[in-house]
C-alpha cells in the first residue's frame, strides 16, 4: 500500500512538473498545454462536461493538490481528470490486455498566478506508445485530434 502510495504520488508531482514547466521538455514530446482565462474549478467543470459529450467517462477523484502536498508543494487548485469509458476500455482491451488496465489518459488542471488556469495533457498517440502494440498505437493516433477538440472546447 505504502509503494502503491508513492508511486500515485511521484506520478501527480511528475505531471504536474510537467504542467507548470518546472523541467526542461523536448520541443516535441507529445505533452500539450493551454492556457485558459478559466479558474481551475471551472476549467475542470468545463472538460468533464465535453468529455462526456464526447462520449467517455471521467474520474476527478484523482487529487494533484494530495500529491503535491507530500513532496511540500502547496497548491489548492491542481486536479487530475482521467478518460475512461467502456467503448474505450473495450478497444484497449482488444488491442492488448495489460493496456485495458491502467490507459495513462488523463488532463492536468493547475491553477496560474494570473487567476485562470493551465490544461495539460498527454497526446494519446505518445502516451499509449510505450505498449508497443500496432493497434493501440493506431486508437492513441485516432484520438489526438479528439483530445485537441476536447482541450480546445473546454479551454475556450
Amino acid at each position: 500500500m505504502r509503494l502503491e502510495r508513492t508511486a500515485i504520488t511521484v506520478l501527480i508531482a511528475a505531471g504536474l512538473a510537467a504542467a507548470y514547466g518546472w523541467w526542461s521538455q523536448p520541443a516535441d514530446d507529445g505533452v500539450r498545454t493551454i492556457d485558459s482565462t478559466h479558474q481551475a474549478p471551472e476549467l475542470v467543470e468545463r472538460l468533464t462536461e465535453v468529455i462526456t459529450e464526447h462520449a467517455f467517462e471521467t474520474n476527478v477523484g484523482a487529487c494533484g493538490k494530495c500529491g503535491v502536498e507530500t513532496i511540500a508543494v502547496s497548491d489548492a487548485n491542481a486536479q487530475v481528470v482521467t478518460v475512461s469509458g467502456g467503448k474505450l476500455m473495450m478497444q484497449l482491451l482488444k488491442a492488448g490486455a495489460s493496456v485495458g488496465v491502467d490507459p495513462p489518459l488523463r488532463f492536468y488542471v493547475t491553477a496560474l498566478p494570473s487567476g485562470g488556469s493551465r490544461l495539460t495533457y498527454h497526446e494519446p498517440s505518445r502516451a499509449l506508445a510505450v505498449y508497443g502494440v500496432d493497434a493501440v498505437e493506431e486508437l492513441g493516433q485516432q484520438l489526438d485530434p479528439v483530445f485537441a477538440e476536447i482541450a480546445r472546447q473546454a479551454a475556450g
